[in-house]
């Protein structure tokens, strides 16, 4: 990673190329655009607005000339790229002024809760709505035998209901991703050791917690008869938590001085079992908000006083 770090930042139009590039690949690869934005988010963290502003004007238009070359519509391919790379943009900037991955990632938070709220207020039927952009895939789903009729209304019934927090959500992990990768790259060609340190320590605000925990009671209380907003709201903060839960793991596992086998262990879990392990760590993240249990973890492996 650190050779492709070291390209991006030789130039503005190397950062461009291979943001633009990364995310015309991730047409076929999504995963890529994780990279791509990363890319563009490194830059901006390290030369400022206006310099992220260029590289990714740049990078869209790298991307859209890459995306007509394969065939796919450039103004969709330059379109997906910057509801990616603008959330990354801003967020780079907020860390890039405060130097606090806490406050990036709680404005992170901020942003796809109005999304996920934007998505259920102005939607008369939010579920009719998303299940008429979901149709099209249900049907062909069937068509290719896959599910039959009956499970796919199912399933996509309950999808639609729970689409606007989903994509809330996946898109806030998927900046946040990108963000921390590009900070990680920031770390390793300007400040070796420094992301780690910083990951480590990462711990949302606790009233963040207790707004969060705050939405999981209301949402019990109310019961279980149908989706509503307070549901879609739960789903965003949690997913801010298991990044809390992960910075947990991780750091748990430095001041342990523990094999990094546990940390192999945690990702092969989370492949394998993924919605049970984000639930897992979600709790684990909402915990540490509110009790500091890295902090309780290093007081425990303080050496006594002398003399004691």
């Amino acid at each position: 990673m650190r050779p492709l770090a070291a390209f991006i930042m030789r130039g503005p139009w190397q950062a461009a190329l291979s943001s633009g590039l990364l995310i015309a690949v991730a047409l076929f690869m999504p995963l890529l655009s994780l990279l791509a934005a990363a890319a563009f988010g490194l830059v901006t963290l390290r030369e400022g607005a206006l310099r992220g502003v260029q590289v990714g004007f740049g990078a869209a238009l790298v991307a859209a000339l890459a995306g007509l070359l394969a065939g796919a519509p450039p103004t969709t391919v330059a379109l997906s790229a910057a509801v990616v790379w603008a959330p990354v943009w801003a967020l780079s900037l907020v860390l890039r002024k405060t130097r606090s991955l806490e406050l990036a990632l709680t404005a992170a938070l901020g942003f796809a809760a109005a999304l996920a709220l934007a998505f259920f207020l102005a939607l008369d039927d939010p579920q009719a709505a998303w299940m008429r952009v979901l149709k099209p895939i249900a049907d062909a789903l069937t068509e290719a035998d896959m599910i039959n009729a009956a499970q796919g209304e199912q399933l996509f019934a309950l999808l639609a209901q729970w689409m606007g927090g989903i994509l809330a959500a996946g898109l806030f992990l998927q900046v946040t991703l990108s963000l921390l990768l590009a900070r990680w790259w920031q770390a390793l060609l300007y400040n070796p050791g420094g992301f780690r340190q910083e990951f480590h320590a990462l711990r949302l605000p606790k009233l963040l917690a207790g707004v969060s925990f705050a939405l999981m009671v209301l949402t019990m209380l109310r019961g279980g008869e149908g989706v509503t907003v307070l549901d879609h709201l739960t789903l965003v903060f949690l997913s801010g938590f298991f990044i809390q839960g992960l910075a947990l793991v991780h750091g748990a596992v430095g001041l342990l001085k523990a094999s990094v086998g546990w940390l192999a262990g945690l990702y092969v879990l989370l492949l394998l079992a993924l919605p049970q392990m984000i639930t897992v760590l979600a709790t684990a993240g909402l915990v540490d908000a509110m009790a500091d249990l890295r902090a309780r973890l290093a007081r425990g492996r303080e050496p006594p006083p002398d003399g004691d």
